[in-house]
């Protein structure tokens, strides 16, 4: 190693140091096993994933989005449990689910199949998929890949394209670097509050209580190896957009009118040449439609689906 690249490495071990000392500490799986109730709590290859069901009827599939959880659809699924048996997942990385060490698990691929192994396992097939942001990107991708397991795909505010990250986003210290702005933004209560609320219309939606309680599905164990695994894969440009035409499966998508972070704009340019999918825009919502306007969400998933 080279004396320049000796000290810059140095530098970042400093900074690593120097931040986490004033960092919260991680909540250790255990206890967060420990906390949970049993029900909510399968063993898939080992590892430990968090699923809420609740209802009866046709089984309906819930997929959140990026730095989420299941806990984002807490307005939700009671709504659509009372036609459907809800299924409400937490990602590799997020919620109560148990972190893997293994970067693939990580990546769309792995993502998705450890969600064929939980509806395997629960015996689902034949479901109506909603995936929010992030979730509805890994819905499009089982019912790609698992035709058999998805009849219907809702999808809200829809991740659908990924445009590769510039070459100075690119370089490992900027993975390096930026894990400690990570942990310091999920150790201030205030600050983490102000970020997350660029995701709904009304900012005092996501009030402090609800702020804590996305905080605190993300302060733990693993946190690195989720952090770490997930840069890498946005830095190679690993994840792409599904060819929605190639998509046998009903979709309907919804859009809220104000979301900054996928704007209609771009859903509009991405379903334009499928006329098959239909477009539903709710007026009073940003990113968070389904916590922002849960009622009208559930009515559309309910004429869509015939529930």
């Amino acid at each position: 190693m080279t004396a320049p690249r000796q000290i810059f490495h140095a530098l970042i071990a400093l900074t690593l140091v120097m931040n986490f000392s004033s960092c919260k500490s991680l909540t250790t799986y255990q206890e967060v096993a420990e906390g949970v109730a049993k029900p909510h709590l399968m063993e898939v290859n080992g590892q430990r994933v968090f699923v809420k069901r609740e209802g009866s009827g046709t089984p309906l599939v819930m997929l959140h989005g990026f730095a989420a959880s299941s806990y984002s659809f807490r307005k939700l699924q009671p709504l659509l449990s009372k036609q459907f048996d809800t299924v409400a997942i937490d990602w590799n990385g997020f919620g109560y689910t148990e972190r893997p060490k293994e970067s693939l698990a990580y990546t769309d691929e792995g993502q998705v199949a450890m969600l064929e192994q939980v509806l395997e396992s629960l015996g689902i097939n034949d479901c109506v998929l909603v995936g929010h942001s992030y979730g509805a990107h890994l819905g499009l991708k089982l019912a790609e890949k698992r035709p058999d397991l998805v009849g219907r795909l809702v999808l809200v505010s829809p991740a659908l394209e990924f445009p590769k990250p510039p070459w100075h986003l690119r370089l490992a210290p900027v993975r390096w670097a930026g894990y400690p702005a990570v942990r310091l933004l999920l150790s201030s209560p205030k600050r983490f509050q102000a970020a997350y609320r660029a995701s709904y219309l009304d900012p005092t939606d996501f009030t402090f209580d609800v702020s804590e309680e996305y905080r605190k599905r993300l302060l733990i164990e693993g946190l690195w190896h989720a952090y770490s695994a997930m840069v890498k894969s946005v830095q190679r440009g690993a994840a792409e957009a599904v060819d929605l035409q190639q998509i046998s499966q009903p979709i309907v998508v919804i859009a809220g009118r104000h979301d900054a972070i996928v704007p209609i704009s771009s859903i509009e340019k991405a379903i334009q040449d499928v006329p098959a999918i239909a477009l539903k825009v709710l007026e009073n919502s940003g990113h968070s439609s389904p916590e922002e306007e849960p009622e009208a969400v559930a009515k559309i998933v309910r004429e869509f689906s015939g529930g």
